[in-house]
């Protein structure tokens, strides 16, 4: 392995195991030897990727994952206009209802319009004071979820909403 792969590995490897919340279920000195001998041929970092991948597939998390830069560029590139669109009305029996799809985003521009045509359509169909609502999560196959809560807010509601209990059973609570 050449000396820049090695040192990419090693702090892809470093940055997993402080950060992993699986890292106290890891034996971590036999994982980075499978790793290291996955890329004892690597000489580019972009030759530890599968290396990578492969340690984080042995967490077991399913929530970790690594995305290339020519991905994260073109993530980058996203706008409002290419995520799939929100949909909302009203149902018989006066039901609200809101197709909320996923986000996937890396700017912040784009995250706050995604949250902000959501919010917009549960504004207008709360305009027309449901009994109740559905919120249709089916096409939803995650992302940031964070434009999701601010959209849905109206429906939510203000307070606590859940949250994230880390590998230190700190809870990390989200709200609106």
């Amino acid at each position: 392995m050449s000396w820049a792969a090695g040192r990419y590995l090693n702090a892809a490897l470093d940055i997993v195991e402080q950060h992993s919340v699986m890292r106290r279920e890891v034996s971590w000195e036999p994982l980075r030897r499978q790793a290291y001998e996955r890329a004892k041929t690597a000489l580019s970092p972009s030759q530890t990727y599968d290396a990578t991948r492969f340690v984080l597939s042995a967490l077991g998390d399913h929530h970790s994952g690594l995305i290339e830069p020519e991905l994260a560029a073109k993530l980058a590139e996203f706008t409002t206009a290419d995520s799939p669109s929100p949909q909302g009305k009203i149902l018989s029996g006066r039901i609200g209802y809101v197709l909320a799809p996923p986000v996937v985003a890396a700017s912040q521009e784009t995250i706050d319009g995604s949250a902000s045509r959501l919010h917009h359509i549960v504004q207008d169909i709360g305009a027309q004071h449901p009994r109740g609502w559905i919120v249709d999560l089916q096409t939803n196959t995650g992302g940031n979820m964070w434009p999701m809560l601010a959209g849905l807010g109206p429906i939510l509601g203000e307070g606590a909403l859940g949250g994230f209990l880390d590998v230190d059973n700190v809870e990390v609570p989200w709200s609106y």
